[in-house]
């Protein structure tokens, strides 16, 4: 798995959770863990690095448990 695999997945399920999203296809986890909404921008820093910088401060083990389930 490339960073760039994980940008691909990001931006379906980005856009599988807009409010526009066409059926069959929103994504269910949706306000889950506060993603997608909480997450202000996620850069690939190389090939197999991802960098995930949220819009409000959150604990690193909650956002591991509940953001990134």
């Amino acid at each position: 798995m490339t960073a760039q695999d994980l940008l691909f997945s990001w931006n379906a399920m980005k856009a599988a959770s807009a409010a526009n999203a066409p059926s069959p296809w929103p994504y269910v986890g949706a306000g889950t863990g506060d993603i997608p909404d909480g997450i202000a921008s996620v850069v690939a820093n190389n090939s197999h690095e991802v960098t995930f910088t949220l819009k409000q401060p959150a604990n690193q083990q909650w956002f591991i448990y509940n953001g990134l389930i």
